[in-house]
């Protein structure tokens, strides 16, 4: 299995209008193993795919970002990117 350059942050959507995007950046990257353990993936899944976020794994990532969360307003995906850095 082989991992790809990627780039991981946090997708917010207000509720009922999915053209309202907004980029939580990591100001602490979580190492992949915290990301499997969050998001309940095994440890060969590299969690290249999106993932809802509800109460319970925004509470575990709010470590990570300078951010608040809202789930009354907005949903939160956890997002992946290629990156060529």
């Amino acid at each position: 299995m082989s991992e790809y350059h990627v780039r991981r942050f946090i997708s917010r959507f207000e509720k009922g209008n999915e053209f309202s995007f907004f980029e939580i950046p990591f100001t602490v990257e979580p190492l992949l193993k915290e990301l499997q353990d969050i998001c309940g993936f095994g440890p060969d899944d590299l969690v290249y795919e999106e993932v809802e976020l509800d109460e319970e794994k925004l509470k575990r990532l709010r470590a990570f970002v300078e951010s608040d969360f809202d789930l009354n307003r907005y949903i939160y995906i956890l997002s992946c990117v290629h990156s060529t850095d």
